[in-house]
């Protein structure tokens, strides 16, 4: 029989309630607290997650949630601003922590996260779902199997439309724009399929001084590029498709969870005269 895993909810916005709602479908999970600013807060959302042995605890503030002896891992749904301090509070407290994306707002506050939980040897992981989905694990699957040769290129946008009012994360500067709301996807979907890249380049467009609304990034590898793109300006068909030597393979819209795959075989292309290289 498989052990029951307690969990900790620290926020409460849509985000967090959809992944309880998942969450309690499994048999091996329990809902045991939910943190939030304040108790009513938390007592309005464990409310409405009721189970076999009644609503789970309400409790304000990540420490008191941490403090708690009855919960294995923490969920964090709290805003981007907050991932780092709340994470290392609960890592700190023995808890295994699961955070939602972007694990942090910079590579420095990922690596002390990431050091932290090393420390006190527990469970850390950014809560990318999108490389779980079934379509992106075959994709996965079809570039190590060499279905289309060898990976030459990665195209993917992210465009969900948004109004300028009212401000929400995408206009914070503080919680990272459309590039940690939107941009962390196709990202984490070039660093899964091909690796950390050697090269980075990219631009962002704000609106009035806020945050980044639009963004591109250009991405490089040994003998191997990514372009991707994200935006709350405008709607995109929110695909990819990768590029390989004898073919191709398009993950439909969306494809963080792509419907299905197209693989398209193509001849294998001529040998370059040359060695790779970048173009000066």
């Amino acid at each position: 029989m498989a052990q029951t895993v307690s969990w900790g909810v620290l926020g409460t916005g849509i985000i967090a309630q959809r992944f309880v709602s998942d969450l309690l479908g499994r048999p091996d999970a329990r809902l045991t607290a939910v943190g939030a600013r304040s108790t009513g807060s938390a007592q309005a959302f464990a409310a409405a997650f009721p189970q076999a042995s009644g609503a789970p605890a309400a409790v304000a503030g990540v420490e008191a949630l941490a403090a708690r002896p009855d919960i294995d891992v923490v969920y964090i749904a709290t805003p981007n601003s907050d991932h780092m301090d709340s994470a290392l509070a609960c890592i700190e407290a023995g808890k295994s922590v699961l955070i939602e994306k972007p694990i942090a707002l910079s590579g420095g506050q990922a690596r002390r996260i990431a050091e932290a939980a090393r420390r006190k040897g527990v469970f850390c992981m950014e809560a990318m779902w999108m490389r779980f989905t079934p379509g992106v694990v075959r994709a996965k699957a079809m570039l190590e199997a060499g279905e289309i040769g060898d990976p030459l290129h990665l195209d993917a946008r992210l465009f969900f439309p948004r109004a300028p009012d009212p401000p929400g994360r995408t206009d914070d500067p503080a919680e990272g724009g459309v590039i940690l709301d939107l941009g962390v996807y196709p990202v984490s979907l070039a660093l899964h399929l091909f690796g950390a890249p050697t090269e980075v380049s990219g631009v962002g467009l704000d609106r009035d001084g806020a945050a980044a609304q639009q963004a591109a990034l250009a991405l490089g590898w040994n003998a191997r590029t990514a372009t991707l793109s994200c935006g709350s300006t405008g709607e995109a068909d929110n695909a990819a498709v990768i590029v390989g030597t004898h073919g191709r393979i398009h993950l439909h819209r969306q494809f963080l969870c792509p419907p299905f795959l197209t693989r398209v075989r193509t001849a294998a292309a001529p040998a370059p005269a040359r060695g790779w290289g970048r173009r000066r």
